[in-house]
């Protein structure tokens, strides 16, 4: 058990490492960090408690970890989706509600024993059906939601982790039931290393599914580096920024940041989106965003965002015969029919109409 422990430490604190180096402002990325500060208390409390309190069970079997993964897969996949906002923000203490609940009646029960073997089996009822319910219904809800093409579309390479996730939360869930009542009928209890070793080699599983997405951006991120420094080799600054005094280098840097965001979170998409937010999202100036645009791209925000925008309308009229023009301008981030088509018009050269028949 405690090789498998130690494991998932590892791979938890190879995975934050990893996100460092990713050096990207994203609210999906800091959930990740969250994640797995959270998995490294939880196999950190339960090596203690297996190790140094293992003739009181309690201990390790009446901790309600369990609680926090759900909430944590449901803002990873809205965070993947949009940046976290302040309503974002504000919702997630109502997710947060059952732990601190589940943990005080943990504690108190764990400090008194007479409190503890009267209430004990009931305890471990209300744990096992709380738990059960949450891991389900977080793990049901994700299924279902990764379901839609769009929101696949929106996740990109992060939809296999999640649905990894997803599944895993559902087998822990069906799992944690069974073992929860085990406890509850003592006389038909099944060995706690078995649960022990089935709910951490779920955890296991997630941790190597996290940690080869991050291998895998990372080694993206390597090769776009590649790209973009050839680029800078042969590109010369325009005379209208040398003033500015900032390197083409670093604009490149910036670039690489923006061209994550967009990859990622398809932030190009979002139809309140301003160089104000990129300048935010990319962490530097609105001043600097703009030459950004300028110097790398030579064109500006608009022009830049729009192509991406009508780039993705192309493919989802090409592809997905069946969605109206309508609801392929609301998912491209168009705020206006006139806007859309007036923009697909002079980049393509025909409309979104005679596109699609062609």
């Amino acid at each position: 058990m405690n090789i498998l422990l130690l494991l998932i430490f590892l791979l938890a604190v190879t995975s934050l490492i990893l996100i460092h180096r990713l050096h990207v402002k994203e609210s999906f990325l800091k959930v990740l960090q969250v994640y797995h500060f959270y998995s490294i208390s939880h196999v950190c409390y339960t090596a203690i408690a297996i190790n140094f309190f293992g003739d009181i069970r309690f201990v390790d079997a009446g901790a309600p970890f369990a609680f926090g993964y759900g909430p944590l897969l449901y803002h990873g996949i809205i965070t993947s989706v949009k940046e976290m906002d302040k309503e974002m923000r504000n919702r997630i203490l109502f997710h947060l509600i059952p732990i601190p609940i589940f943990w005080i009646a943990f504690i108190v029960l764990l400090s008194d024993p007479l409190l503890r073997e009267q209430f004990r089996w009931k305890y471990y009822l209300v744990l096992g059906i709380g738990q059960g319910i949450s891991l389900l219904g977080y793990g049901g809800w994700a299924i279902y939601l990764t379901g839609s093409k769009k929101i696949v579309s929106q996740l990109g390479d992060r939809s296999r982790m999640i649905n990894v996730a997803s599944v895993l939360i559902l087998f822990m869930a069906s799992f944690g039931i069974v073992v929860m009542f085990s406890r509850v009928l003592p006389q038909k209890s099944m060995p706690p290393t078995i649960g022990l070793y089935i709910i951490y080699g779920f955890l296991l599983s997630a941790q190597l599914s996290v940690a080869r997405y991050l291998y895998k951006r990372i080694k993206g991120t390597s090769k776009t580096e590649d790209n973009l420094s050839a680029q800078v080799a042969v590109q010369k600054a325009e005379p209208a920024y040398e003033k500015s005094g900032i390197p083409t280098e670093l604009l490149a840097e910036y670039n690489l940041r923006l061209q994550n965001l967009i990859s990622e979170n398809h932030i190009h998409l979002d139809s309140s989106l301003s160089i104000e937010k990129v300048a935010s999202l990319l962490g530097i100036s609105a001043h600097y965003t703009s030459q950004l645009f300028s110097r790398i791209h030579n064109e500006s925000f608009i022009n830049y965002i729009n192509k991406l925008r009508i780039n993705h309308a192309c493919f989802l009229l090409t592809r997905y015969e069946q969605k109206g023009i309508d609801e392929i301008i609301f998912e491209c981030g168009f705020g206006s029919k006139a806007t859309f088509n007036r923009v697909f018009k002079n980049l393509k050269g025909c409309t979104p109409s005679q596109f699609r028949n062609s």
